[in-house]
């Protein structure tokens, strides 16, 4: 007689096998397209006075109950300067990175987008200054698609939290 806990088991394995096989199938090819446009767009040189490339971070999965996966694209800009720059700065790069992003992401679902700062040196005994400005998919949607809204009014917005934007928090 075959023991229904083994089968319950067995049924069980297969389908975590099953869920990780198409969870992974499907977010490789969202990152590459993610790094490859980022590469293209954002390298350096391009559009940026950086030595270092802009950069996906990750893609993380914040959500994904009902089937389709809710995302937070995590992306990475090494600023390669000594003091912190100025928030016109930080809002210039964080409208470049979503000029680049939101497109790409445009058929995927979004809680935030996350843009990492490195600031200052990082070695050994010292250690670089990391921040984050977070900007909800409402904020992204009017960099995009309003010729009006500017750089200065995402950094009015992120400075009031609008939407639960983040503007230059600490990590």
């Amino acid at each position: 007689m075959i023991d229904p806990i083994a089968i319950a088991a067995l049924v069980l394995a297969v389908a975590v096998v099953g869920y990780l096989a198409l969870s992974k199938r499907r977010r490789p090819p969202l990152e590459g397209r993610l790094e490859a446009t980022l590469a293209a767009e954002l390298g350096p040189g391009l559009r940026t006075h950086l030595e270092e490339p802009i950069t996906l971070a990750s893609l993380e999965v914040v959500d994904g109950r009902d089937g389709d996966p809710v995302y937070v694209p995590v992306v990475s800009v090494p600023l390669g300067t000594t003091d912190a720059p100025g928030m016109d700065l930080v809002c210039e790069y964080v409208v470049g990175v979503l000029e680049v992003v939101v497109p790409v992401l445009a058929d995927e679902r979004v809680c935030r987008y996350d843009v990492r700062f490195s600031v200052g040196p990082n070695g050994l005994i010292v250690a670089g200054e990391r921040r984050r400005v977070s900007v909800p998919p409402e904020l992204a949607s009017r960099v995009l698609e309003e010729d009006s809204y500017r750089v200065s009014d995402l950094r009015r917005d992120l400075e009031a939290g609008t939407g639960g934007a983040v503007l230059w928090e600490e990590l």
